[in-house]
């Protein structure tokens, strides 16, 4: 049975499968072309075990990742680090005084330094973020 992240949720909206279905393809890790999640073909009906097969290729392939993950996006990594180093470190060490609770104090200290961060990481992968999502993949063998 073909499971993938192309299949839909149920609970999901029919506007929101519509735009998933529009806007997400694999990636063959075979021939490299990219082609709608619909149009994968399902490789246990034609004998494998796992994953599904490439239209064009024939290559039996499973889903590696997304082209929107924050490891795959442009400096994704660093931007959870800094992320994290900044909120480790304006903790308890500069706040501006709004409110009565200390924590909110902190936590809105984090989102005036956090904000202009989080806007240049989206406004910089915004094509991987609101483009087409590819679904990368990888080859397997798993013939029955």
């Amino acid at each position: 049975m073909l499971e993938s992240s192309c299949d839909f949720d149920r609970q999901a909206g029919p506007e929101s499968q519509m735009i998933r279905r529009i806007t997400e393809q694999y990636q063959c890790a075979g021939c490299g072309q990219c082609f709608k999640c619909t149009d994968a073909v399902d490789g246990f009906k034609e004998g494998y075990e796992e994953g599904f097969l490439c239209p064009k290729c024939q290559a039996n392939l499973v889903e590696y990742g997304q082209s929107d993950d924050i490891a795959e996006l442009d400096y994704g990594i660093s931007f959870t680090l800094l992320s994290l180093v900044l909120f480790y470190g304006l903790e308890g060490s500069v706040w501006v005084a709004w409110f009565d609770l200390h924590m909110l104090n902190e936590f809105a200290t984090f989102m005036l330094a956090w904000l202009p961060l989080l806007g240049s990481f989206v406004t910089y992968n915004r094509k991987a973020l609101f483009g087409k999502r590819i679904v990368y993949t990888r080859k397997v063998r798993a013939k029955r």
